[in-house]
């Protein structure tokens, strides 16, 4: 997955997180030497991913996780007495990012190679889907926020709309816990 567009720095992932990730990752290997069938990967991806990516986003960030899942949104952000709804998306193999509707808040993070890092690609508004990334696949409902067909976006391309330095000063979504960054 190319970093070219995504100048945020790498975080160190909470042990709470990396050390049970990377027993996760030793079963699938294990898995895959075991079963011998090449074209079966056993991938990490979709909802094990996902139910992460809120996890780190709780441990970071100020916001609190739905009790359930819901369509195009993960959590709410209480700021100023306002609540607002948060999306959350994290990638591990692949870069791209698909959406139903425009979330209000966007976080989005790759969870890098070696599973012991994570790095910030997007965090803020998510009308960026719709005024920034433009496409002729983007086609909205009345309300203005909800696709009339998938939406996919990469994570570069959200990257080319965010500033870590700026975000980091005092951005929309609000730290709980500061990052360990890790200097390169």
């Amino acid at each position: 997955m190319s970093r070219s567009n995504i100048k945020s720095p790498r975080w160190l992932l909470p042990e709470i997180f990396a050390t049970p990730l990377q027993a996760v990752q030793q079963a699938v290997d294990q898995l895959k030497a075991s079963v011998g069938i090449p074209h079966l990967q056993f991938t990490l991806d979709g909802r094990f991913i996902g139910d992460l990516g809120e996890a780190i986003a709780a441990h970071y960030f100020n916001i609190r996780l739905n009790s359930s899942q819901s369509k195009g949104h993960d959590a709410i952000l209480l700021l100023n007495g306002v609540e607002s709804d948060v999306e959350v998306k994290l990638r591990r193999n692949s870069s791209t990012i698909w959406f139903d509707s425009e979330p209000t808040h966007l976080i989005a993070f790759r969870l890098e190679p070696g599973d012991r890092h994570i790095t910030l690609a997007y965090a803020g508004s998510g009308n960026v889907i719709r005024t920034r990334i433009r496409s002729e696949k983007v086609a909205f409902k009345a309300d203005g926020r909800t696709f009339t067909s998938r939406q996919n976006v990469s994570l570069n391309q959200l990257a080319k709309h965010f500033d870590y330095a700026t975000f980091i000063q005092g951005g929309s979504i609000p730290f709980r816990n500061q990052p360990d960054v890790v200097r390169d």
